[in-house]
């Protein structure tokens, strides 16, 4: 199957999925919790915080769509999920509605340039006749992890109780860090002998 034997485009679906799986799909079961009983703001604070995401994510997307980047997509994509990630541990030392707003804000800003430049790399890399399944399957995956997070989230918030979730948070956005880590360096060595074969 292509998927198998192209690796970067294994990377991108994989990591789709690991950013579904625990920064987006824990999202929507942490925020609540963290406006209420970690913020302690009203039904305002809460708005707030997914507008500001909203908001970064709309930012993010018009910088992107007014600078003209040809190379190095992946690199930014790895770059785009590491910052979110550390924003997304960050929220763990958020202590009050705005510090949060702006995290997620930036948050939002962050994540657009992975958003868009994955599905680029996957049209610029995938035969033509190939492109319909692999986004298929880059859908199905990214749908999956969405769920999968909610309900690992929902579980340990049942054991460890709401007053611990920015843990969670921490926890979460390290994860990401690390798998987008050993990604990058997992790159490295094929990089360093296409250099050292035109050399």
């Amino acid at each position: 199957m292509f998927i198998w034997v192209h690796k970067q485009t294994l990377q991108l679906i994989s990591l789709n999925f690991l950013w579904n799986f625990l920064i987006w799909g824990t999202s929507a079961t942490l925020l609540p919790i963290l406006s209420k009983d970690l913020l302690h703001t009203a039904a305002q604070g809460y708005g707030l915080l997914g507008a500001s995401l909203s908001v970064g994510i709309i930012v993010g997307s018009f910088i992107l769509g007014s600078i003209s980047i040809q190379n190095h997509l992946f690199t930014i994509v790895l770059a785009s999920l590491l910052t979110h990630g550390f924003l997304y541990a960050l929220l763990s030392l958020a202590t009050n509605v705005w510090i949060g707003c702006v995290i997620l804000c930036l948050s939002g800003i962050v994540s657009s340039p992975a958003m868009i430049n994955q599905r680029t790399l996957i049209q610029q890399s995938v035969p033509e006749e190939k492109l319909g399944r692999i986004f298929i399957v880059l859908s199905s995956i990214a749908t999956l992890g969405f769920p999968l997070g909610s309900i690992l989230t929902s579980g340990l918030l049942v054991w460890i109780g709401n007053s611990y979730a920015f843990i969670l948070y921490a926890l979460y956005g390290i994860s990401l860090i690390t798998a987008v880590t050993i990604i990058w360096l997992w790159n490295r060595p094929s990089k360093e002998i296409d250099h050292a074969k035109n050399i």
